[in-house]
């Protein structure tokens, strides 16, 4: 709705329902309306592939590198935290 309340340009032709067409077309996809169909609908969610990548690098993490973190944690800070909080402070 906002591409097409920002488009100042006239976008019915009553006229010419295939110049309609365009126009729509360039207001609703604007730099991808002469790309193909996987183009159109990726220019109306860009940032999906951002949403994307990050929501699999926190399952990476969550189920493959969190015991990883977690054991290195340990092995290098785990007597200093022991000492400083105590031996059940901040475990689950």
């Amino acid at each position: 709705a906002k591409r097409l309340m920002a488009t100042e340009a006239q976008l019915i032709t009553i006229s010419s329902p295939s110049q309609t067409f365009v126009n729509l077309n360039g207001a609703i996809f604007r730099s991808a309306a002469l790309e193909g169909p996987l183009s159109k609908v990726t220019s109306l969610f860009p940032g999906v592939g951002f949403g994307a990548a990050y929501k699999i690098l926190q399952r990476i993490y969550k189920f493959g590198g969190q015991p990883v973190v977690l054991d290195r944690m340990t092995r290098l800070y785990g007597a200093e935290f022991d000492e400083r909080f105590g031996h059940k402070t901040g475990r689950t």
